[in-house]
């Protein structure tokens, strides 16, 4: 399984169940505020079961960019898949990709498929939404799946796969796998155009990005609003890995 352990450079860009998780027990929202979420990472707490709700609605364009759209992408291989809501609730799309684990963030699946374990975290797609209150569980279910030698496979989704699923998929990559915020944004958006977190959350990550690394690789308000803007801004982000 490919693993990257090189620490991020700031100077360089670089019958299945359903848990719902909530911030309780012994770590408080405060404790989780991003300028403290690196110290605070392990003690993400235990679950609770809860069905899930109505699937949302996903965006569309044009029918080829749409169809494009609704497919997840591998994102970090071999084992971290990112994508729409659609995609998680297609047993088509789930079998063929062997995907062990879904985590959603805010809207859920319509359909389950037995054998896939089902995650879920809320979160509003708003400017004003705290994403500390969700990241360090978020994380540690990512890892879990990416780290298994079983070869298990999660994908992360939201309604569009837009703002709120790569913005969690981005703390992951920068959290675990010490990868710039440059670069792990640049990675998801290089291999899914279409992603562009909100300006809330983008300043949250960089807040994230000065915890851990001292410094921030992306300084900008928000992402260009042209996708051709957006890959243009990573173009010297490097390619993702073969699987």
């Amino acid at each position: 399984m490919h693993r990257n352990l090189r620490k991020a450079s700031c100077g360089r860009s670089a019958g299945a169940k359903i848990q719902y998780y909530r911030m309780t027990q012994s770590a408080t929202v405060d404790q989780f505020a991003l300028l403290g979420l690196a110290r605070h990472i392990s003690t993400a707490p235990t679950p609770y079961l809860r069905f899930p709700h109505q699937m949302a609605k996903g965006q569309g364009g044009n029918k080829s960019r749409l169809r494009n759209n609704r497919a997840a992408t591998l994102v970090y291989p071999p084992s971290l898949y990112l994508g729409p809501c659609s995609a998680a609730s297609s047993p088509s799309f789930l079998k063929s990709h062997a995907i062990t684990h879904i985590l959603s963030i805010g809207a859920t699946p319509s359909s389950q498929v037995p054998g896939v374990v089902y995650h879920r975290l809320a979160l509003m797609d708003s400017q004003t939404s705290s994403i500390s209150k969700v990241v360090a569980t978020a994380v540690n279910i990512i890892d879990t799946a990416v780290a298994a030698e079983a070869g298990d496979k999660i994908l992360v989704h939201c309604s569009a796969a837009v703002s709120r699923s790569p913005t969690i998929v981005a703390a992951y990559l920068m959290i675990k796998q010490k990868m710039s915020l440059k670069e792990a944004l640049g990675r998801l958006i290089l291999a899914r155009p279409t992603v562009s977190p909100n300006t809330g959350f983008l300043r949250q990550l960089q807040e994230l990005e000065r915890e851990l690394y001292g410094c921030v690789t992306l300084d900008i308000v928000e992402l260009p609003r042209r996708r051709e803007d957006r890959e243009l801004l990573f173009k010297d982000v490097p390619t993702l890995p073969k699987s």
